[in-house]
C-alpha cells in the first residue's frame, strides 16, 4: 500500500489530482475558492455517475470549509466518498489536499459535502436503480459512512 493511500484512506479514493495554474489564483498567488469549489463539484460527479449509473445533477452544496490556501504550483488532489444513499440522491464527502514542491505533505485545503439526484430522461428525479441497502445499511438501516466502493 502507497504512502498516499494510507495518509488518506479515511477521506476516500483519489479522484482528481491536477495542478494549479496562475489563471486560477489571484496576484498573490493563491488559489481562488470559486475554482477550487468547480474542481470538488467536478469529484463528486465522478462520483455520483459512477455509483448511480444515470444522469446526475447537483442539488446543494453543503458545509464547505476552505481550511488553507492552495497556491500556484501545487497539486490540488480530491478524494471523496459516499457518506449516505437515497432513493433518488447521494452525498459526497470531497477532501481536499495540496502539494507544492518543497513541500514534504500533502495539506488538507478544503472539503465539503455534495448532494446530487439521480434524473430520468425527462430530468424528473429517478429511483438509483442498484442500491443494495442490505450491502451497505448499518444496524439502524441508514448507510454506513465511506463503506461504498467508487
Amino acid at each position: 500500500m502507497n504512502q498516499e493511500k494510507i495518509l488518506h484512506e479515511q477521506d476516500g479514493s483519489l479522484i482528481l489530482r491536477l495542478f494549479a495554474f496562475p489563471a486560477n489564483a489571484n496576484h498573490h498567488g493563491d488559489v481562488f475558492g470559486g475554482w477550487m469549489l468547480s474542481q470538488m463539484d467536478l469529484a463528486a460527479y465522478y462520483v455520483a455517475q459512477r455509483y448511480a449509473e444515470c444522469r446526475t445533477v447537483t442539488v446543494a452544496i453543503q458545509n464547505v470549509s476552505f481550511i488553507a490556501p492552495a497556491h500556484v504550483g501545487d497539486f490540488v488532489a480530491c478524494y471523496g466518498k459516499i457518506e449516505k444513499v437515497g432513493n433518488t440522491s447521494l452525498q459526497i464527502k470531497i477532501t481536499v489536499y495540496a502539494k507544492g514542491d518543497t513541500d514534504q505533505e500533502e495539506r488538507k485545503v478544503a472539503e465539503g459535502l455534495f448532494i446530487y439526484v439521480a434524473l430520468d430522461e425527462r430530468g424528473q428525479p429517478k429511483t438509483i436503480a442498484h442500491v443494495d441497502r442490505e450491502k451497505i445499511k448499518g444496524k439502524r438501516g441508514k448507510v454506513k459512512k465511506g463503506k461504498i466502493k467508487i
